[in-house]
C-alpha cells in the first residue's frame, strides 16, 4: 500500500514566534514530500490551507507546496532552478509568500495565489528581496529588498495593482520590516535614522513611515502589531542602556511597560488582536528570563516557571487570555506550558518522555500544538486540548490604579506563581500515533471493501437443470479469510428450467459469523441476494452456455479507530453496500479419457461498491471520513477439468485469471481540525488469479455433496483462503 497524498502532522505547528535569546527550531511535517525533509511554514485561519517548504539532501529549501483538503499543489518556481521557500500563508488561505531563486545567485520575494499562481515581486533595484508578512486577505505583502548596488536595504510594500514600492526610511540608509497588520494597513519594523540610530517605525499609506521614537536610548525595534494596526509593541533601549518592552498607540506614543529598575531588560514579542494584551520576555529579580503578560489594568505579570526559573512564551490566544510556550522544570527538563489567570502556569505533560514544547495555541485558547517526547525518546507532534479558558482574575501589581500604568517604582514585575493544582487538565494527543491509527483504519477499510466485492462474486451462484420443468437447488456454506478478517457465509440457491435450454434462479445468503478487520463491528443485517439466467445447449461433444447474473449486498458496521498510546478511539457508523453483474460464455467438451470433461469460459463482470463516510464521536479531535467508491469492470477467463474417481466420487479443478479493464479504486480521506487532511490510495492490484479444487460425492442420482477448497488473490494483494461445502440436487 502506498501513500497517495502526503499528510501533515499538525496544521497549526507552523505559527512560530521569534525569540530574542534563542533560535526556535522549525517543526518537521510528516512525510518529506519527495525531499530530505519538509517543514510547515504557514497556515490559514481556518486550518484548511497549509504551506510547506521542502529541503533537499544538502539542507537547502528547493520546493514549496500548498496543502488543502483537495490535495497538494506544487507552487512552482520563478526560474528553472526550482528553489522556492514558502514563508507564510494568508489567513484566508488564498495566498502565500516566500522567496525563490531566479538564478544561482539572486533570490526574489514571491507572491502566490490560487488564481494567478506564483508571481515575482521583484526588487527595489538590487539583486535580492525577501518577503516578511502578508495581510489576512492575502492582497498586501511586506518585506525587505536591496537597492541598486546591494549595500542598502529598504522595507517594501507590494500589491498586485501597485507592484513593489519602498516605504522609505527614517532618514538613514536602510529600513527593515517585522510585521504587517491583519488588515494590511500598517507595517512595522525598524530603520536607521539620519544620525545612524535605529528606531522602530510604523507605516501607513496616510502617514508614510513614522518613527515611534525610543524610551530614551538610541535603539528601538517594533516586533508585532495589532489586527487593525493601532497598537505596536517591541523593545527599546532606555537612557540608562537597559532594554525595555514598549507598547505604542497614536494617543500615548511609546510607553515603557516595564518601568521598574529591578528588571534588567524586557522584550515584547506578541500582542493580542485588540492590542490590549502584550506578551514577551523579561529578566526578573531571580536572574532568570521569564515570560510576561501585560495589560493596562494589571501591569507586567511574570508567568513564572515550572521550577527551573526560565520560561518563554511563543503564542497567545486571540484575546490574550491563554499563553503557551516552554519552561524548564527543577530537574531541567524542557516542558510545554499553558498559562491562564485561573490556573497560572501549568505543565502540559509529555507523551511518555521528559521533554515537550508548545508552539502555538488556537484562537479560543483551547487547543495547543507542540512537540513532545515519547518514552522511547522520539519527538512526536502533539496536541493538548482544554475547555475554553476561564478569564479568571488577573493578578495586579501593588498600588496600581485601573486605567493607568502602574507606577510603584520600588517593585519589579509581579510574580504570578504557578497553581499548585490546575483547575483543568488537558487531554494529550500524540499526532504521530494518531496518524498511524487513521492509516491503519484506511487499510482495514480497503480490506473490508475488497471482502465485499468477493462476497458479491459468491452471490452470483447458479445451479443446472437438464430439462424443462426441472428445479435445482443448492445449499452452501462458505468460510474464507484474508487480511485479518474471516467470514462464514451460508446461502440457498433455487433455480428452475423454463425450457430445455433456459433456466433462471435466485440466491439468498447471510453471513452468520464475521471476524472483520480491527475496529469493525457488524450486527445481523448482512444479507445478500443474487439472480441468474442461463441459456444452455448441446454441442456435438458437449454443451455450451451463456449466463447472466446480478448480485447485491449491504451491511451496517460500527467502526472504532484503532488505539495507540495517547490517541483517541473515535467511533462512528458506516454502511458498506454494492452490486455486481456478470455475463459469461462457456463451453464444456467430453474427453475420450475416463469420461473426463474439459471446460473453458470467459466473461465480463462489473462491480460497484461504496462505503459511507461519517464523523467520529467520543473524540475531542474527531475525524470526518469521506465516502469511498470502488468501481471496476473486469474481464475474466478460466478453464476446468473434471473426471470421475469412482461411480459416486468425482474430482475437478478450476483455474481462473481476471484483468480489470476499467477501474476507479477507493481513496481514503480523513480530516480533523488542528490535524489536517490524511489521504491514502488503495493501490489495488488489477490482475488477479484464483484456483479451486473440488471433490463431489453422489448421495443419490439427484443429490450431491461437495467440498471445494480454494485460494484467491485479492485486489488488496492478499491471498484469500477458503472452502465451500455444498449440498445440491434436482427434482
Amino acid at each position: 500500500m502506498k501513500k497517495y497524498k502526503i499528510f501533515i502532522k499538525s496544521i497549526i505547528l507552523s505559527f512560530f514566534t521569534s525569540q530574542a535569546w534563542a533560535d526556535v527550531p522549525t517543526f518537521e511535517v510528516h512525510g518529506s514530500f519527495g525531499g530530505e525533509r519538509a517543514d510547515a511554514a504557514g497556515i490559514s485561519a481556518d486550518g484548511k490551507t497549509i504551506g510547506i517548504h521542502r529541503s533537499s539532501a544538502g539542507g537547502d529549501y528547493d520546493k514549496s507546496f500548498i496543502v488543502t483538503p483537495a490535495g497538494i499543489t506544487d507552487i512552482g518556481s520563478l526560474s528553472g532552478s526550482e528553489r522556492t521557500a514558502l514563508l507564510a500563508v494568508s489567513s484566508n488561505g488564498l495566498a502565500a509568500i516566500g522567496s525563490a531563486f531566479v538564478n544561482q545567485a539572486e533570490s526574489h520575494a514571491f507572491w502566490w495565489s490560487r488564481e494567478t499562481g506564483i508571481r515575482d515581486i521583484g526588487t527595489l533595484g538590487g539583486t535580492n528581496s525577501y518577503s516578511r508578512g502578508i495581510s489576512a486577505n492575502g492582497t498586501v505583502v511586506t518585506g525587505d529588498s536591496y537597492l541598486a548596488g546591494d549595500t542598502i536595504t529598504n522595507a517594501f510594500r507590494w500589491t498586485l495593482q501597485d507592484g513593489i514600492t519602498s516605504i522609505g526610511t527614517l532618514g538613514g540608509s536602510s529600513s527593515f520590516t517585522h510585521a504587517i497588520s491583519a488588515d494590511g494597513s500598517t507595517i512595522v519594523g525598524y530603520s536607521l535614522t539620519a544620525s545612524s540610530d535605529v528606531h522602530a517605525f510604523r507605516w501607513t499609506e496616510a502617514s508614510g513611515i513614522v518613527s515611534l521614537q525610543t524610551l530614551g536610548g538610541n535603539t528601538s525595534t517594533a516586533r508585532a502589531v495589532s489586527a487593525d494596526g493601532s497598537v505596536v509593541v517591541g523593545t527599546s533601549d532606555t537612557a540608562d542602556s537597559s532594554q525595555h518592552a514598549f507598547r505604542w498607540t497614536a494617543e500615548t506614543g511609546m510607553v515603557d511597560i516595564n518601568i521598574h529598575g529591578n528588571a534588567l531588560y524586557s522584550i515584547a514579542d506578541l500582542v493580542s488582536n485588540d492590542g490590549k494584551v502584550v506578551v514577551g520576555t523579561a529578566s526578573f529579580n531571580n536572574g532568570f528570563n521569564q515570560a510576561f503578560r501585560w495589560t493596562q489594568e494589571a501591569g507586567m505579570i511574570s508567568l513564572g516557571s515550572l521550577g527551573g526559573g526560565l520560561s518563554h512564551a511563543l503564542s497567545l490566544s486571540d484575546d490574550g487570555t491563554a499563553i503557551v510556550g516552554y519552561s524548564y522544570t527543577d530537574t531541567m527538563a524542557l516542558r510545554a506550558f499553558r498559562w491562564t489567570a485561573s490556573d497560572g502556569i501549568i505543565d502540559l505533560g509529555t507523551i511518555g518522555g521528559n521533554n515537550a514544547i508548545a508552539w502555538d495555541v488556537s484562537g479560543d485558547g483551547s487547543v495547543i500544538a507542540g512537540t513532545a517526547e515519547t518514552a522511547e525518546g522520539a519527538l512526536h507532534a502533539t496536541l493538548w486540548k482544554f475547555p475554553k479558558p476561564d478569564p479568571g482574575t488577573i493578578p495586579t501589581e501593588p498600588e496600581g490604579n485601573p486605567g493607568t500604568t502602574p507606577t510603584n517604582p520600588g517593585s519589579g514585575p509581579t510574580e504570578n506563581p504557578s497553581a499548585e493544582k490546575p483547575v483543568t487538565s488537558p487531554t494529550t494527543i500524540d499526532l504521530d500515533h494518531t496518524v498511524a491509527t487513521v492509516f491503519t483504519q484506511a487499510s482495514n477499510s480497503f480490506s473490508a471493501m475488497e471482502a465485499q466485492r468477493l462476497t458479491l462474486n459468491k452471490l452470483q451462484n447458479f445451479c443446472d437443470i437438464e430439462r424443462a420443468g426441472q428445479t435445482c437447488y443448492s445449499l452452501f456454506t462458505d468460510i474464507s479469510g484474508f487480511g485479518g478478517q474471516k467470514d462464514l457465509l451460508t446461502g440457498f440457491t433455487l433455480g428452475h428450467g423454463f425450457t430445455d435450454n433456459f433456466s433462471a434462479g435466485v440466491t439468498l445468503a447471510h453471513s452468520f459469523w464475521r471476524d472483520l478487520p480491527d475496529g469493525f463491528d457488524t450486527g445481523s443485517d448482512n444479507f445478500g441476494t443474487g439472480i441468474f439466467a442461463q441459456w444452455k445447449d448441446k454441442t456435438a461433444i458437449g454443451d455450451w452456455y451463456m449466463r447472466a447474473s446480478l448480485a447485491t449486498n449491504r451491511y451496517d458496521t460500527d467502526i472504532t479507530r484503532p488505539k495507540l498510546a495517547y490517541t483517541e478511539a473515535g467511533t462512528g457508523e458506516s454502511r458498506l453496500q454494492g452490486w455486481s453483474t456478470a455475463l459469461e460464455l462457456g463451453r464444456t467438451d467430453n474427453l475420450n479419457f475416463h469420461n473426463a470433461r474439459l471446460g473453458y469460459y470467459g466473461g465480463l463482470r462489473y462491480s460497484n461498491l461504496s462505503m459511507d463516510g461519517y464523523t467520529e464521536s467520543n473524540a475531542l479531535f474527531p475525524f470526518t471520513y469521506g465516502d469511498m467508491k470502488y468501481e471496476l469492470t473486469t474481464a475474466y477467463a478460466g478453464t476446468n477439468f473434471t473426471m470421475p474417481l469412482t461411480d459416486r466420487i468425482r474430482w475437478s479443478i478450476n483455474l481462473e485469471i481476471e484483468q480489470d479493464v476499467a477501474h476507479k479504486d477507493p481513496e481514503f480521506d480523513a480530516r480533523a481540525d488542528y490535524i489536517g487532511v490524511l489521504t491514502l490510495d488503495s493501490d489495488f492490484s488489477h490482475t488477479r488469479g484464483s484456483a479451486w479444487t473440488s471433490v463431489s460425492y453422489a448421495v443419490s442420482d439427484a443429490v450431491e455433496l461437495s467440498l471445494t477448497p480454494y485460494v484467491t488473490r485479492t485486489a488488496s494483494r492478499d491471498n484469500a483462503f477458503g472452502a465451500m461445502v455444498r449440498l445440491s440436487g434436482k427434482f
